[in-house]
């Protein structure tokens, strides 16, 4: 899919959420931040829990 204003749907994605982002006060993205990191270690220890296995 081509709309013309990016090179694939993946980064219009990307490039959508980042600017939604940017639009957040400093605090904001700083919590959204906070909240990712947490994710992704839940996601590191699940992972890790499954190889051990």
């Amino acid at each position: 899919m081509d709309l013309g204003i990016a090179e694939n749907t993946k980064q219009l994605i990307s490039d959508m959420v980042q600017s939604r982002i940017n639009q957040l006060n400093k605090e904001d993205q700083n919590r959204l931040q906070k909240i990712i990191q947490a994710l992704e270690m839940k996601d590191f220890y699940t992972v890790q829990s499954k190889v051990k296995k």
